[in-house]
């Protein structure tokens, strides 16, 4: 089936008007604060992919750098350049291809959510993953922020407007809302009689 701009743009508002109404359902409904990824959950899956990115740059540099040049550029500014460049790009490209989840989210069943929009655009998760993991590259004590926030937030996610979700906990609370709707529904039926 063939998607025509105009019911791509329409999925799109449907989408948007979904995630909006969810939002406004967590806080109307006081929302635990497990709906969101918590410190722990999100420095195991941040954890999951170092390692990832570990050995892909232990590959990659084997296979470049270490076999033009001498292991004596193990400590140069290039070295770090490049670690750098995969540890950004690693982020980027993951969060991008997967739809806003790495391999260590989708492993603790986490996903990066936009608070404006209803799905990622490219440009937001090119301000929260290039220019955030470039900052928690050098700056990784900067993720306790999120512990203080009620949308267990960092500073990069502050100023992206995204969250990071437990889907296991979302689904948990749409079916306790949907039990919610189940009562009040009874409750209204069983007054008008």
């Amino acid at each position: 089936m063939n998607k025509t701009p105009q019911n791509k743009t329409a999925e799109s508002e449907r989408k948007l008007a979904c995630r909006q109404a969810q939002l406004r359902d967590i806080e109307t409904y006081n929302a635990p604060k497990k709906l969101f990824g918590g410190f722990w959950i999100r420095l195991a899956a941040f954890l999951v992919d170092r390692v990832m990115i570990q050995a892909l740059t232990a590959i990659l540099l084997n296979l470049t750098v270490y076999r033009i040049w001498s292991t004596s550029v193990s400590d140069s500014f290039g070295v770090t350049l490049i670690e750098l460049v995969i540890f950004v790009g690693y982020f980027f490209l993951m969060t991008y291809w997967l739809d806003g989840q790495t391999p260590g989210k989708l492993l603790f069943r986490l996903r990066v959510m936009s608070l404006q929009d209803a799905e990622l655009s490219k440009q937001t998760i090119f301000y929260r993953e290039l220019l955030g993991k470039v900052l928690f590259f050098y700056h990784p004590w900067l993720a306790i922020i999120l512990v203080f926030t009620f949308k267990r937030q960092h500073i990069i996610d502050i100023l992206a407007d995204t969250t990071v979700v437990n889907e296991g906990m979302i689904a948990a609370f749409d079916q306790y809302e949907g039990s919610l709707g189940k009562v009040e529904v009874a409750h209204t039926v069983h007054t008008a009689q």
